[in-house]
């Protein structure tokens, strides 16, 4: 995710792996290590997704508005799994490995805040959004390395 993030906070709009974004078997090869990756770092899929598609040519905005799409395609398929897997010393109302409550509540306040998100988005410069992308990756890493050497 640092190095993610490093590469976002100092690409240049002309760095670019192509043109146009994967096909065949590069996309069928692309798409679920994005998926399984973030899952298991639990980060959403456009921290990795974002990256990949500027370097083929997709604008800062497109990207952003694409990842929040396959966001979807990565979040229920990882949902569906972790209800079949279960936690010990679960709360109650826990099915498998996910809380209900804590699950609508999260969904509701998306429903809420993405329109509000989208809109902000769509009027920052690009430039400015990619730095910012960038900041919030930093904290992401820094959050996930806090955990990990705190337990």
């Amino acid at each position: 995710v640092v190095l993610i993030a490093s590469f976002m906070a100092i690409s240049r709009p002309h760095w670019r792996l192509g043109t146009e974004m994967p096909t065949g078997i590069r996309r069928a090869l692309i798409g679920p290590v994005i998926g399984f990756v973030s899952v298991l770092v639990g980060i959403g899929g456009g921290s990795m997704g974002v990256p990949l598609m500027t370097l083929h040519g997709r604008s800062m905005h497109r990207a952003v508005a694409t990842s929040a799409g396959f966001g979807v395609l990565i979040a229920v398929p990882s949902v569906a799994a972790f209800l079949i897997v279960p936690a010990s010393d679960a709360p109650p109302w826990t099915l498998g490995s996910v809380n209900l409550p804590a699950l609508f509540i999260t969904i509701a306040m998306t429903l809420i805040t993405a329109p509000f998100g989208a809109a902000l988005a769509h009027r920052t410069d690009p430039a400015r959004l990619k730095r910012i992308f960038a900041i919030f990756l930093f904290l992401v890493a820094i959050n996930m390395m806090r955990k990990a050497l705190t337990g």
